[in-house]
């Protein structure tokens, strides 16, 4: 057994005892439980000298012990501090805490880059997001305003995580959040086997997170498969909150013509956008038919689009295509076990109840929640948890991006925010 006693700068201690096979990571979760110090906050130190081992390192390295196999007492002192250094990336350098340590590239675009970062003293996984010349471009600004307005305000097991706000370098914008170890869309691209068991768990994670959404009065809006995180242990979180908006919300869009977008969006031609709820379930329920399928229901051209539509549906008598006002399916309810072979008949009433031609006939979160499909994952907790008590506060959020000196002093004052202070 290795016997540590800790102490605080405050005078504050603990004496703990862990086996010589205990990790440093261990050490940090210990110490956070016993004297309400955030792990990743934790700086450790021998007499002066700082233990800079990683997360799975053994005690007895870490801590230099003899290994006499007698029991003999170390004093580590815990300094609560974070430390930023200066990280070379491609075209561009970033301030981030000195415990992250880079992976490798995520994703590469004209203007936004991500990465996947390895905090070595806790051993988890960390996306951080640039824009480069981000506070150039006043779309840019508000869009990260309002992600990290959200995931400050929105907590929840499913939803975007936001870990920390790094200090703003030059024109840079850059933001940190849970890193998931893959996304569906890599999933049903792969060979990866997906059983009822994971169809069904996934979908229930993904309506558990757009119930707790549409109680905070949020639309997720742009809802498709590489939106969703998976990690190795079947858990689900969104990724972003970039298209999110608050239910009613009409924008001055043309149309929003993605695969996974409700009918009622992309046939808007020019009378913009309104954000409801329905329209999630709509993409919620094209992703679960996904699932079954390993291909999209809608195509990404509209042609293609509007034929599978009329497969479904019919095409709406004495109604065009462009009028989104037409009323009701022209045709009986969609046999989906034939569109789904593999689907369970509870699988295929849950499809009947999300992909429906009008908007008002689809379900609530609340109700697809009380399918059969989920009677072996539903757990009486959830109810409670899944439900926001207040809206998010959109006013706020609207007064913050209306002006750019706002949205600078907001993320200016974000830097001071993270994970640990929440």
């Amino acid at each position: 057994m290795v016997l540590v006693r800790a102490v605080l700068a405050s005078g504050e201690e603990v004496e703990l005892r862990l086996a010589e096979s205990s990790t440093l990571a261990s050490l940090r979760q210990q110490l956070q439980e016993h004297l309400e110090v955030p792990a990743g906050l934790q700086r450790l130190f021998l007499g002066s000298k700082e233990v800079m081992a990683r997360y799975d390192a053994d005690l007895q390295t870490a801590l230099e012990l003899d290994g006499a196999g007698e029991e003999s007492e170390t004093l580590v002192t815990v300094v609560v501090h974070e430390m930023f250094v200066e990280v070379d990336l491609p075209n561009f350098r970033q301030k981030l805490p000195h415990r992250f340590q880079l992976e490798r590239p995520l994703m590469s675009g004209t203007a936004k880059h991500s990465f996947r970062f390895r905090d070595t003293f806790t051993g988890e996984q960390a996306e951080v997001i640039f824009h480069e010349h981000g506070r150039r471009n006043p779309d840019v600004v508000t869009t990260l305003v309002k992600e990290i307005f959200c995931m400050q305000h929105l907590e929840h097991p499913n939803l975007p995580e936001l870990l920390k706000v790094p200090p703003l370098c030059d024109d840079h914008l850059c933001l940190m959040m849970r890193c998931m170890d893959t996304n569906l869309h890599r999933v049903l691209q792969s060979q990866q086997e997906l059983t009822e068991e994971h169809v069904m768990f996934f979908t229930y994670q993904l309506l558990e997170a757009l119930c707790f959404l549409h109680s905070a009065d949020v639309v997720y809006f742009d809802l498709a498969p590489w939106k969703i995180g998976l990690s190795r242990t079947c858990d689900l979180r969104l990724r972003d909150f970039e298209g999110a908006r608050r239910v009613g919300q009409r924008d001055g869009r043309a149309a929003a013509d993605g695969p996974y977008h409700a009918p009622e969006y992309f046939r808007s031609f020019g009378r913009g956008v309104q954000a409801e709820t329905s329209s999630d379930l709509w993409s919620a329920g094209c992703i679960l038919y996904e699932m079954y399928k390993r291909q999209p229901l809608f195509a990404r051209d509209l042609p293609r689009r509007v034929k599978t539509l009329e497969s479904l549906f019919g095409r709406p008598e004495g109604a065009p295509w462009s009028d989104v006002t037409a009323a009701g399916s022209p045709t009986p309810p969609v046999d989906w076990l034939a569109w789904v072979p593999t689907a369970s008949q509870d699988a295929c009433a849950l499809l009947q109840q999300m992909i429906h031609w009008e908007p008002s006939q689809r379900c609530s979160c609340q109700e697809a929640l009380q399918s059969s499909s989920f009677k072996e994952i539903r757990d009486p907790e959830d109810a409670m948890r899944d439900v926001r008590r207040f809206p998010l506060n959109w006013a706020t959020l609207e007064k913050i991006c209306s002006e750019e000196h706002r949205c600078v002093d907001f993320l200016e004052d974000a830097e001071s925010w993270s994970i640990e202070s929440r």
